[in-house]
C-alpha cells in the first residue's frame, strides 16, 4: 500500500509543513501549505531561516506554519510533520516548560482558542511541502507567502488529491 495525502474531516484544515537545509548555501529553509477537506490550496509560505540544525528548522517551520493559520482564522487545524522528534516534542504534555524556546512558543500558540493536531506523516506524502522549503530565494529571510502554488506544487497537490 502507497502511502498517500488524507484530507482533513469536514470543518478541518489541513497544514503540511517541512524544513531543509540548502545543499549550496548550508541555510536553512521551511515551507509549508495549507489545505481544505477537497485538498484544495488555500495558502502556502516559505522562509530562509538560517539555521542549519535540522530540529529547529523543522519547528521553525511548525511555529510559521501555526501562526500563519492562527491568522487565516482556521479553527480546527491538523498539522502534518514529517519530522518525527518535533511531532513528539511538540505533543508531550510537558512541552510548555521545554528548555527549547520554540518548543514552548509552538504550545503557546496551540493553547489559543482553536483546535490544533500534530501528527507525524512520511517523506513521501509531505512532498508538497518538501517543495515549497526547497524554493530558490536562499537570501530572502522573510516569510513569503502564496496566494497561489508554482506549477511544480500544483501538480504535487492535485496527484494529492488524485489519490484520495
Amino acid at each position: 500500500m502507497n502511502p498517500r495525502w488524507i484530507a482533513p474531516k469536514p470543518g478541518w484544515f489541513c497544514l503540511n509543513v517541512d524544513g531543509s537545509i540548502s545543499a549550496s548555501s548550508q541555510l536553512g529553509k521551511i515551507g509549508g501549505l495549507v489545505r481544505n477537506t477537497e485538498g484544495d490550496w488555500i495558502v502556502g509560505f516559505t522562509k530562509t531561516t538560517g539555521i542549519s540544525n535540522i530540529l529547529h528548522i523543522e519547528l521553525w517551520a511548525l511555529y510559521e506554519g501555526l501562526k500563519l493559520s492562527w491568522d487565516f482564522g482556521f479553527e480546527r487545524l491538523i498539522v502534518y510533520s514529517d519530522c518525527r522528534q518535533a511531532v513528539e516534542l511538540l505533543n508531550d504534555h510537558m512541552a510548555g516548560s521545554s528548555s527549547l524556546s520554540l518548543v514552548s512558543a509552538i504550545d503557546r500558540i496551540r493553547r489559543r482558542s482553536w483546535i490544533t493536531e500534530i501528527t507525524w506523516t512520511s517523506r513521501e506524502v509531505n512532498r508538497p511541502a518538501d517543495r515549497l522549503a526547497k524554493l530558490d530565494d536562499p537570501l530572502d529571510f522573510s516569510l513569503r507567502i502564496f496566494n497561489e502554488p508554482s506549477l511544480e506544487v500544483t501538480l504535487l497537490v492535485d496527484n494529492d488529491k488524485s489519490s484520495m
